[in-house]
């Protein structure tokens, strides 16, 4: 039997193979950084630099606004519970297989394009649905 690790080291693969990646939005920063740039341009030039800072500040939240992050290293850094799930969804999409380890585990995805696709759309539902991220 797979051990959990096992099953998210194939995920990983297959992610890096797809080239899955997310977006990390940061908005709270991004609020940040337009509060302390008006606050700023308030101070220096007055109402109009209100204005100005507020602008500048939108403008820089907007380019840092979502970081891209690949997928295998999102599931590198799952904690236990989403670990679980994740594993207890491939246990039930492949019940009907009979994969004893890793490289077993790597040749029937290798071999079978039915079962890469399957495994494919777990994981990006799972980081769709459950980790709440936006695939790229």
């Amino acid at each position: 039997m797979l051990s959990d690790r096992e099953i998210v080291k194939c995920f990983q693969t297959l992610s890096e193979a797809e080239g899955l990646g997310v977006t990390i939005s940061e908005s709270l920063k991004g609020g940040m950084k337009v509060g302390v740039c008006a606050a700023l341009g308030g101070l220096l030039l007055g109402p109009p630099g209100l204005a100005i800072g507020g602008t500048v500040g939108g403008l820089l939240a907007t380019a840092s606004a979502a970081n891209f992050r690949p997928v295998h290293e999102v599931l590198a850094e799952l904690g236990p519970a989403e670990r679980q799930k994740l594993c207890n969804e491939f246990r039930r999409v492949t019940s009907h297989l009979t994969i004893s380890d890793y490289a077993m585990l790597a040749a029937r995805v290798a071999g079978d394009a039915g079962l890469k696709a399957v495994l494919v759309t777990l994981v990006k539902d799972f980081v769709v649905h459950e980790l709440k991220h936006t695939l790229k």
